[in-house]
């Protein structure tokens, strides 16, 4: 931190930032713990999205004012990097100032495909084609022939449903890093994993 006498560090996919204290100067070394801050965890009521949890990277800017945290998971809500103002002071505290959402896919661009439904083929009958005689040689009845279509309609269109959430779920945040110097506050420059930076300014009074 930027008094060189408190620094900050959170375990990967742990949920809380550790704030200890340097109590002498070299060679001595004494270290407090002053504060263990934990993250927000938010879900929307229906629990498709989530956003907070598990740490994945921190990024304090030079004037130690204010905190980024990106998040680990692929979920929706993963993309989404929280910002949070940090007062210095004996016990440091966190106060969240909200979230910055990054570019979404390109229709042309590569992106994570979600599985492959099992159910795009069809069903077909032990006799070759629904409808034709089994095996045995039964035959399949026009009732049954037309709930196994239900059933795979169903199935299809919940699979459409899925494949069309996957790709809209937006690109997740790689790398993070302040600007070391900007006159009007604190600069983030985020790297997505789709290959574009952004650039926030973060305008402090």
């Amino acid at each position: 931190m930027p008094d060189s006498r408190n620094f900050m560090f959170a375990v990967e996919i742990g949920r809380s930032i550790v704030v200890q204290q340097l109590n002498q100067v070299p060679p001595g070394l004494e270290i407090k713990q002053v504060a263990q801050l934990r993250m927000p965890d938010f879900h929307s009521e229906s629990h498709d999205l989530s956003i907070g949890g598990k740490i994945k990277s921190l990024a304090l800017d030079p004037t130690g004012k204010r905190l980024a945290v990106s998040f680990d998971g692929e979920h929706r809500g993963a993309e989404l990097i929280a910002l949070f103002a940090l007062t210095s002071s004996i016990k440091p505290k966190l106060e969240l100032t909200g979230y910055i959402r990054g570019p979404q896919w390109n229709p042309q661009a590569p992106k994570p495909q979600p599985p492959r439904s099992p159910y795009q083929d069809g069903l077909v009958s032990r006799g070759g084609k629904p409808g034709e005689a089994d095996i045995d040689g039964g035959h399949r009845d026009d009732n049954t022939d037309s709930h196994e279509k239900e059933e795979e309609e169903e199935e299809e269109d919940d699979a459409a449903a899925q494949t069309e959430a996957d790709a809209a779920t937006a690109p997740l945040p790689t790398t993070m890093r302040f600007a070391p110097e900007f006159s009007r506050g604190a600069l983030l420059s985020i790297a997505w994993e789709n290959g574009q930076v952004q650039f926030v300014p973060i305008y402090i009074r």
